[in-house]
């Protein structure tokens, strides 16, 4: 994947979380280029062992993807813990943006990807693609 002629735009998340570089790229690949999301930006934020991946929908709001692998199980209390830190990234960037949805982006291993929304602690099904 390192070869892949866009690699060079989340090598950094990846290189930083190498066990998670095939979700990272292939999440990130999916949110830009299949998606059409505007804006799609690879971050590894303090405290979160998993880097999470930020889009623009509008100007003022911005949706968070947290690539894991299909075999990964997350508690409640996890999932609260990683939207909770988002934000309190968002917030101490100083962000004027809106964080309106966090989603599980669940990769298998034959690249499927589904992603899973979070919203107040609980897990409903958002989208479904290949």
């Amino acid at each position: 994947m390192e070869s892949h002629p866009k690699f060079h735009e989340v090598a950094d998340a990846c290189n930083k979380v190498p066990a998670r570089k095939r979700v990272i790229f292939q999440t990130f690949m999916d949110l830009k280029y299949v998606q059409l999301f505007k804006s799609v930006q690879a971050q590894v934020i303090d405290g979160l062992d998993i880097p999470v991946i930020l889009t623009n929908e509008s100007t003022d709001n911005i949706q968070g993807f947290v690539p894991v692998f299909a075999a990964e199980e997350f508690s409640v209390v996890e999932l609260a813990s990683i939207v909770d830190k988002i934000q309190a990234a968002l917030v101490a960037a100083n962000s004027p943006r809106n964080l309106t949805h966090v989603h599980l982006a669940i990769v298998e291993s034959d690249s499927t990807i589904v992603y899973y929304k979070i919203d107040h602690c609980s897990i409903k099904l958002q989208a479904s693609c290949v």
